[in-house]
């Protein structure tokens, strides 16, 4: 373990220490979970095992619904359908809010569909599943664009020749392209130059957050901020997407036609102007950016961390690959 991440764990300890003296103090109606300085004892097997084996440690010994208390921030989890379905469907409105996570918010501020709360949330997420149904999602017209993309993902694996080879970029790179052909309107060769800067943006960003670091970020933001990391290297990654969305912004402002949306930038441009009379709208630039670089982001991510699941699922099961390729 290099020094740093030592002196790092060294105090993440301490501070821990402290919250734990200080939540003893309260009483609590909460099940029982683990005390502060318990998951501690797990952080130096997260860098080769990751939170998740943390986790799963602590519902062996507690139950499916326990809480963690990391700093001022009290999480609780939920290990099994039962209790996703109780909090997600029969008490929806109690558990609909968003937290607050620290890296996040200070990267977006509340900004975006996925980052807003309350009435913002409202009005992004209502214009964002209206105007995504109408490029295609969940109808017809996407499954005839993911065919078209996926002829050129065949073309791109097919250069491999049957040899062994890594598919995670070329699949994150179909299944941005998809994205990109309903906010952007148009999809982009695997090779261009500006393309490959955006994903490697995503990806790297992914990765960053991803970090033993930025969990201690998330615990004592005010501490962390001030220690190198890769936590403090996420805003460079993000401004770079920023500055991406923000050009192909000016580009659809030059030639946008009112009358005739091209992508999902057109339509919230066509509603910002609609709109600019309204003091309660919401929507402005900082939300349009913001909620596009959401949109490319979650999407790729996801999408493609699915598929190369699936993928792996094949490889280990070649019986049903055979049935797969049977049909």
């Amino acid at each position: 373990m290099e020094l740093g991440d030592a002196a790092t764990l060294l105090l993440a300890a301490c501070l821990m220490i402290f919250w734990e003296w200080k939540r003893r103090q309260r009483t609590s109606k909460l099940p029982p979970g683990p005390t502060l300085l318990e998951p501690s004892g797990y952080l130096l097997q997260a860098r080769n095992k990751g939170m998740l084996e943390i986790l799963r440690k602590v519902k062996e010994k507690y139950s499916p619904v326990f809480p963690v208390n990391l700093g001022m921030w009290q999480l609780m989890f939920l290990c099994d359908s039962d209790s996703v379905r109780e909090a997600l469907v029969d008490q929806a409105e109690e558990f609909s809010g968003r937290v607050r996570a620290e890296l996040v918010d200070t990267l977006f501020q509340g900004h975006g569909v996925a980052m807003a709360n309350g009435e913002r949330w409202k009005q992004l997420r209502r214009f964002c599943t209206s105007t995504l149904r109408n490029f295609g999602m969940g109808k017809k017209s996407i499954e005839e664009q993911i065919q078209e993309e996926s002829q050129y993902l065949v073309e791109e694996m097919g250069k491999t020749k049957g040899s062994p080879f890594d598919p995670t970029l070329a699949i994150t790179h179909s299944i941005a392209n998809v994205i990109c052909s309903i906010v952007f309107g148009n999809r982009f060769d695997y090779k261009d130059q500006n393309f490959l800067n955006l994903m490697g943006s995503i990806n790297n960003a992914f990765l960053d957050t991803s970090k033993i670091s930025t969990l201690f970020y998330e615990t004592f933001p005010r501490i962390m901020k001030y220690i190198p990391g890769p936590h403090n290297r996420v805003y460079s990654h993000y401004r770079a997407l920023h500055d991406f969305i923000l050009e192909r912004v000016r580009i659809n402002q030059q030639s946008l036609d009112p009358s005739c949306p091209r992508d999902f930038i057109d339509s919230f441009l066509i509603r910002t102007e609609e709109e600019k009379q309204n003091p309660q709208s919401e929507m402005n630039t900082r939300n349009l950016v913001e909620t596009t670089i959401q949109l490319v982001f979650a999407g790729t991510e996801t999408t493609s961390s699915t598929l190369r699941f699936g993928f792996l699922l094949l490889v280990k099961y070649p019986e049903v690959q055979g049935k797969v390729d049977m049909k």
